[in-house]
């Protein structure tokens, strides 16, 4: 190549410029001189068989069934595919018929079991919070120890959703622990999250010389010092570490793990008491004193990895609607710590609305250290922000986040959408510098595709304030990646609410008054959340969304308790029906469950509180059957093993 284009470079470039064009016009990019396309605005992504069966086939013929998770090593968490296979089950009855009530239990039991495999695993750091990058090995055992905001708030909202469906003890624990991580570590006291934790760091203070994951692993000896004679050997046990070290010399070509070992859950509370000769109740304190202990030795002798601590907008809007949501559901059972989470999300939004947004311009700025940088925001910062934002208006009903999160639409709308040609958002400013190609982003990697996600935020903007322009938008933007769905759609998970809410629409609740619609609002905020619902509340104070919103113009003035079901373009009020969350057809919240409440008997505290931490163990692992085994004599805090609700209405019953 490097002789041709000495010699022959005339060709290459003429085939370089055909290719600009050929994808320019497909809706990649926008060059500086390209003339514009018609766009042509329908939904034309089918909802087949062929299309839907498609993305759950290619995941369970790539999905790990011993150890969670999917493809080959390096591991990564893909909490777009996790998302996307959790809330399969939540569509309305048309789309399960078209998949298959089957295979979308399998989508699901997939998801739980790399959830349950993760949080058990090395990636996870059991005695300070939080999940790293990936892991290099297949059973999650050796992460890359890096820990990045993006991804502990996508696990967050992904943990959640799972918690909402299973009612499983043990991913309530996660939810505890990555949101003690994100409001304590990667919290900025004055508001705001930090982007990330380094994997590299000293093991000691004193040492010359950094090295991976020094900060997290343990040598057995460290363990008898630390622990004492009685706890040593039950820690070890319960978290495999060897004199030996548990990492294998394969995954270690520079011995860097040499007699070192990654905690990792591989036993539970009672196989350790028949171990042990220990009543099970014993064998819970000394892990969770031992777990208290090792934390206090590794915070005292260990040098922590160096903290980036700019602020990037984007992240931070993911972290305040996984927090946003969490404090919601919370609420009802341990509402301390809700409030510690939510103002913990308020504290964030009202910094980066105060910090790195320009009223004026209606402009928000990328990053913020220790002053704000001069870089506008990037199409995902906007679309990120403006979810978050969504989620924080229906866990505060707050109508000024939601004129926000309107106001950031229409900006980012003006600054990077394609207008003239196929539809879609540019991923850079239409006035940004240096550009010499607008590129669309489409699909998942690390995070979110911004297209898919501005989509899915159009749409619920949508139904929110009755604005059709919006889910005009949507369509375009669905639209603008037709042919690669169609023959990829694995790849573009993110994209699924905004196709089916192209084809079915979406369905708002409004509420109004006192009593009965507190009862729907604890009763939304406990389901199972699905995509296509939405969820108000209106009193007299609501002049602004009364105002955005044509639909609600009168409701909610007189202080009577009422309920409004939105849809295509009219509402319809239900009076006192009970309404479970937003669901598919209307039933009473007194209905009994077909899933059996979580047995709190079975729950026990052993977790330092200082920490809030949570941990969780459990003796029956998930099958890909249709329905998953119980999980027994699991860990969550105090507070909320004393409430931890059942399910709010049948198994049949959700969200749409």
């Amino acid at each position: 190549m490097s002789f041709q284009w000495g010699t022959e470079h005339n060709p290459h470039i003429s085939d370089a410029v055909h290719g600009i064009r050929v994808c320019t016009k497909m809706g990649y990019f926008q060059a500086e001189e390209t003339q514009t396309l018609p766009v042509q605005v329908q939904v034309v992504i089918p909802l087949t068989s062929n299309f839907l069966r498609k993305q759950v086939n290619i995941s369970l013929t790539t999905f790990d069934k011993e150890n969670g998770g999917f493809g080959s090593v390096p591991k990564f968490p893909t909490p777009s595919k996790l998302s996307f296979l959790l809330c399969l089950g939540q569509y309305p009855q048309v789309v399960l018929d078209v998949v298959g009530a089957s295979e979308c239990r399998t989508a699901e039991n997939m998801a739980i079991t790399t959830l349950r495999k993760m949080a058990r695993g090395g990636i996870h750091d059991h005695i300070g919070n939080g999940f790293s990058r990936y892991s290099v090995t297949a059973d999650w055992s050796l992460p890359h120890f890096e820990k990045m905001l993006y991804d502990n708030a996508q696990l967050l909202h992904i943990y959640l959703d799972a918690f909402l469906l299973s009612r499983d003890a043990e991913l309530l624990g996660v939810v505890y622990d990555i949101g003690t991580y994100l409001t304590t570590t990667l919290a900025r006291p004055k508001g705001g999250f930090y982007s990330s934790e380094d994997a590299d760091s000293f093991y000691k203070r004193g040492d010359s010389e950094k090295r991976e994951g020094a900060f997290y692993v343990w040598t057995k000896r460290e363990f008898e010092n630390v622990l004492g004679s009685q706890a040593e050997p039950i820690l070890s046990a319960f978290f495999n570490v060897r004199s030996d070290g548990n990492v294998s010399p394969e995954n270690d070509a520079h011995d860097e793990f040499l007699d070192q070992n990654v905690l990792a859950i591989v036993s539970s509370p009672p196989a350790l008491s028949a171990s042990f000769g220990l009543k099970e109740e014993e064998v819970v304190k000394i892990i969770k004193d031992g777990k208290a202990a090792l934390l206090a030795h590794r915070e005292k002798e260990r040098v922590r990895p160096v903290l980036d601590d700019k602020i990037v907008v984007s992240w931070n809007g993911i972290a305040i609607g996984a927090l946003a949501r969490t404090a919601a559901v919370i609420k009802g059972f341990d509402p301390t710590q809700s409030e510690k989470y939510l103002a913990s999300v308020l504290s964030a939004a009202k910094f980066i609305k105060e910090n790195l947004y320009d009223e004026s311009s209606k402009t928000l700025y990328r990053v913020w250290r220790e002053g704000r940088g001069d870089t506008k925001g990037f199409a995902d910062d906007y679309a990120f922000l403006i979810g978050g934002l969504i989620d924080l208006y229906e866990a505060s009903f707050d109508e000024s986040w939601l004129h926000w999160a309107d106001d950031l639409q229409q900006s980012q709308i003006s600054q990077f959408y394609d207008e003239h040609g196929t539809g879609a958002f540019f991923s850079t400013h239409y006035s940004a510098p240096h550009v010499i190609l607008r590129l669309k982003d489409g699909m998942d990697a690390s995070e979110p595709s911004t297209n898919g996600v501005s989509a899915s935020n159009l749409h619920r903007l949508s139904s929110l304030l009755h604005d059709t322009s919006y889910s005009q938008k949507a369509a375009e933007t669905v639209a603008g990646f037709e042919s690669e769905m169609m023959q990829y759609p694995w790849l573009f998970a993110s994209f699924m609410p905004s196709i089916v809410a192209g084809h079915l629409g979406m369905k708002g609740v409004v509420v109004s008054g006192e009593g009965i619609a507190d009862t729907k609002i604890k009763a939304f905020e406990k389901a199972p959340r699905g995509p296509l619902g939405t969820f108000a509340r209106m009193d007299s104070s609501n002049e602004w969304l009364r105002e955005r919103n044509s639909l609600l113009k009168d409701f909610g003035l007189d202080g009577q308790p009422k309920v409004l079901i939105c849809e295509k373009g009219t509402c319809r009020e239900e009076g006192l029906v009970a309404v479970p969350g937003v669901v598919e057809t209307i039933k009473e919240t007194t209905q009994e469950t077909t899933k059996e409440p979580l047995d709190l008997g079975a729950v026990k505290e052993a977790l330092p509180p200082a920490t809030e931490q949570t941990a969780a163990t459990a003796t029956t692992e998930p099958k890909l059957e249709p329905k998953l085994e119980p999980e027994v004599n699991l860990v969550v805090p105090a507070a909320a093993a004393e409430s931890i609700p059942a399910l709010p209405a049948k198994e049949n019953e959700k969200l749409v």
